[in-house]
């Protein structure tokens, strides 16, 4: 439950207390750790991070247009180094995935020159990541001031209000992402749109308990929709890599068509999910949360009074 909001506290102090839960796991998992790291534990810090990015996105406004940069910088820089380590592992699944969807054509005598080259390149980023020596005890380091530094975070009022522009800003954002990938749907668009639906997805699980029933399978189809997004921009990858290395010019000339073939199958489902999640204007999205909000608040301040009532005196 730590990464939701609770009926019973101010909106300022869930959102330190969200943000500073997640980025104690990332110590947690990071700690007695040393470079490389597992892949597992990679994939959990950078989730943890994304989902931190995206609760600071939530109360933007709150922070104050200097304060968002700082702390988004702060985050990006901190995930950085793992970016490269979890692409490579990120690689290696989406030509298993393609493998698994077209399993006459991708017999193990055209996969296992790419799994060769992908795997290579798993061991480059690992080696750049031990490299710096330092790495993780410098991540750890930047962890645990950005959690002292988010207790002083001025958000704003205990209000809807403190989370209406984010929410808003960060809808309007995937309509428009949407519109641009529909309008030309080039590897860039359709992973500017992945970044805000996944944004939202993090928001969408923040705010979970003011209707959990709606809000949880409102969650579902937006992270659907993230992963359609995700597998189509991994695809896109192994595409370059496929294109660039010279020595895998047979397995490319079956593999491209597949990929292209499985591509226009993820768009065409994301496309199609991503039209009704985003049918609406932001201000209409947001005013539904917002009435949602209200009954919550509202019962959660009737369950208080009955309680009091209910205590002896």
């Amino acid at each position: 439950m730590a990464f939701r909001l609770k009926a019973d506290e101010r909106v300022s102090k869930e959102i330190r207390r969200i943000v500073r839960a997640q980025l104690k796991k990332v110590r947690d998992e990071l700690e007695g750790q040393s470079a490389p790291l597992p892949a597992e534990i990679v994939h959990d810090a950078r989730k943890r991070f994304k989902r931190v990015r995206a609760a600071v996105r939530l109360v933007r406004k709150g922070l104050g247009e200097d304060g968002y940069r700082r702390e988004n910088q702060c985050f990006r820089d901190a995930a950085r180094p793992l970016s490269e380590l979890r692409d490579a592992h990120a690689q290696i699944t989406a030509l298993d995935r393609l493998a698994d969807h077209y399993p006459d054509e991708c017999s193990e005598g055209v996969l296992s020159p790419v799994r060769e080259v992908l795997r290579e390149r798993e061991r480059q980023a690992t080696e750049a990541m031990s490299a710096g020596g330092q790495m993780v005890q410098e991540l750890l380091d930047s962890v645990e001031q950005a959690r002292h530094r988010v207790k002083g975070w001025r958000i704003g009022r205990d209000a809807f209000s403190t989370l209406r522009g984010g929410l808003r800003q960060i809808y309007r954002n995937g309509r428009r992402a949407l519109a641009r990938a529909a309008a030309d749907a080039t590897d860039e668009n359709l992973h500017e749109w992945r970044k805000r639906a996944k944004d939202l997805w993090h928001h969408l699980q923040i705010l979970q308990p003011i209707r959990p029933g709606r809000m949880d399978a409102l969650a579902d189809q937006m992270h659907t929709l993230a992963d359609y997004l995700g597998d189509d921009h991994d695809l896109a990858v192994l595409t370059q890599v496929l294109s660039d290395e010279d020595g895998l010019t047979a397995p490319a000339a079956i593999l491209l068509p597949l990929i292209a073939s499985r591509r226009q199958d993820l768009q065409q489902s994301a496309f199609v999910l991503g039209q009704r999640l985003f049918r609406d204007r932001s201000r209409i999205f947001v005013d539904r949360l917002h009435a949602y909000w209200r009954v919550w608040r509202g019962e959660s301040e009737l369950a208080r009074l009955q309680a009091e009532q209910a205590s002896p005196v």
